[in-house]
């Protein structure tokens, strides 16, 4: 999820309430095996029609529009597994914010 505020990192209702909430699943972001890779996620909310783009190894997979406005812009990524019992969740290795890209 993208957020515009704080949420405690085990809140499970976040992602209704987060301006962008970004799906990494195997199948949404087309990836079919355990290999690392280099997800980006990009995102404008000046345009007409926001949204966040996600790339996998800088091939765009996937487009999420924003669900809910943020008054003052996005300052947190909140990483949270799926509840499922198969869910094996996922490695994160680094995280890197760049503005104005």
């Amino acid at each position: 999820m993208l957020n515009d505020r704080w949420f405690n990192p085990t809140d499970s209702v976040a992602r209704y309430y987060a301006p962008f909430d970004v799906p990494l699943s195997h199948k949404m972001l087309n990836i079919s095996d355990n290999k690392p890779y280099l997800i980006r996620i990009d995102w404008n909310l000046d345009t007409k029609h926001p949204a966040a783009e996600v790339y996998v190894d800088n091939r765009k997979r996937l487009t999420v529009p924003l669900r809910n406005e943020s008054q003052h812009g996005l300052s947190y990524v909140h990483f949270l597994s799926d509840t499922r019992i198969d869910d094996q969740g996922y490695e994160i290795e680094w995280v890197k914010a760049e503005v104005g890209r």
